[in-house]
């Protein structure tokens, strides 16, 4: 025979299930609501007490000519033009055709520029080609400011003024009462460009890395390299890049003498701090896509040194570096991750970009349930992306966003029907408002606020 429970027992339990059921109908509403499309009200920026934004927004056009420039004498010109006098982040496109005739009056923009900006065949002229050049920087403004106007409606103001002045090369809007103005701006003029890379791993640019260290040495102490290059030869090859990395990272130190000592010896590896120690499974090397961390304050500088020529030209032709994300606490030491991504046509042009995503929608990480973008690939994409994942099984695919690595997911099969989770410790109103802009499309140039004003 059960035994009667007293009445304070008998409290409890109801007030138990009650509390369970509660939580449980808590977690089903986030649920349910992070499933549902996006709407207009998740990302309002509309407030009867804000600010009328009034702002004109202008290519940077600077960023089109290194994207669209050939690799070497068309970025060679492009050094010289942003080191010379009468360059601006204002100037247009005309005032860098401007520069070359005056500066490189027999060179021919051929060799300037990639064909996959113009079709280019023997006989173009420099007239010709300077012309379908700025006929394509037209049309990309234009498509700028039909995304714009998208984002502008798809956040409550549909009535916004939006001017496209074809002479000034500029657009203009006026929008408004608008809320939390700076994060307005950001959203309206957010390139939104998502692109997915094949990667190098740690395990194919080591010996990269530890020869392109010994060249900028070269470069920047040559006496002292060549007092210790027979020494430095010898370690170069039997030590790995890691071990090299953790021996001379003194990046952390504040102490002057032991970071000059430690620049002089590895002045490129000097600011890798490791982390990502290449791993192997039966002799068969663990591909990561993660090169090392990096300091946030030394980022500057190891970018200024990868892009040398003297460094360049001991990485593959192909490699671009880029900087992602770490984790929380990794990110409490102020330090990103370093990848190596492999380019394709000239650099500037992904397998899959964007322009292949049909939709966008805000979904949860299967594996540590945060906030994540699924995305619908077109016909298209979805057969490029069934080919990327089933040749890099088991190495890693690098998804990009406005230049910063989300995650390098490793495929352990092929992927059909074109959907891919992407994840990058979003929050969930970072999640809400790029799925909005990767539905809406990115804009195809580099946009920046010349003037603005407000109420």
């Amino acid at each position: 025979m059960f035994q009667k429970l007293k009445p304070y027992k008998t409290l409890l339990i109801i007030l138990s299930l009650v509390f369970g059921i509660a939580l449980l109908a808590v977690g089903a509403y986030y649920i349910l609501k992070l499933k549902q499309p996006i709407s207009q009200s998740e990302l309002s920026f509309y407030d009867a007490d804000g600010s009328i934004v009034r702002c004109e927004i202008k290519p940077n056009w600077f960023v089109f000519l290194q994207e669209n420039c050939s690799q070497s004498e068309g970025q060679k010109i492009l050094s010289n033009y942003k080191s010379s006098a009468t360059f601006t982040l204002s100037n247009s496109l005309n005032d860098f055709f401007t520069f070359c005739e005056n500066e490189y009056p027999a060179i021919t923009y051929q060799t300037i520029f990639n064909e996959q900006i113009v079709s280019l065949s023997a006989d173009d002229s420099n007239a010709s080609i300077k012309k379908a050049v700025l006929f394509i920087a037209e049309k990309l403004l234009m498509r700028c400011s039909e995304v714009i106007k998208g984002r502008l409606t798809k956040v409550g103001f549909e009535n916004a003024e939006i001017i496209y002045n074809q002479q000034k090369q500029s657009i203009r809007i006026v929008a408004g009462p608008v809320k939390r103005v700076d994060e307005f701006k950001n959203f309206i003029t957010r390139p939104a460009q998502l692109n997915f890379w094949e990667t190098y791993t740690n395990h194919e640019i080591e010996n990269a890395f530890i020869s392109a260290d010994s060249a900028l040495r070269q470069h920047l102490f040559p006496e002292e390299a060549n007092a210790s290059k027979e020494l430095f030869d010898n370690t170069s090859d039997t030590m790995s890049l890691q071990s090299l990395a953790s021996e001379g990272s003194l990046a952390e130190t504040t102490e002057e003498a032991q970071w000059a000592a430690a620049r002089n010896k590895n002045p490129l590896r000097v600011y890798l701090m490791g982390g990502f120690e290449p791993k192997f499974n039966a002799n068969i090397p663990i591909h990561d896509a993660r090169i090392s961390y990096v300091a946030w304050k030394d980022t500057a500088e190891l970018r200024k040194y990868l892009e040398m020529e003297t460094v360049k030209n001991k990485f593959p032709k192909d490699i671009q570096f880029y900087f992602g994300d770490a984790d929380d606490e990794i990110k409490k030491l102020k330090m990103s991750i370093l990848y190596g991504i492999r380019s394709v046509f000239n650099g500037n042009k992904a397998l899959i970009s964007g322009e292949q995503i049909e939709t966008a929608a805000v979904d949860f990480d299967p594996i540590n349930g945060s906030p994540a973008i699924m995305i619908t690939m077109n016909r298209y994409g979805a057969k490029v992306w069934e080919r990327m994942t089933e040749k890099n099984i088991g190495h890693p695919i690098a998804m990009v966003l406005d230049g910063k690595v989300l995650s390098a997911p490793m495929p352990t099969e092929k992927i059909m029907g074109g959907r891919s989770n992407i994840s990058g410790l979003f929050s969930i109103n970072e999640a809400y408002e790029l799925a909005t802009l990767l539905n809406l499309g990115a804009l195809p140039l580099s946009l920046y606020i010349e003037e603005e004003s407000g109420k």
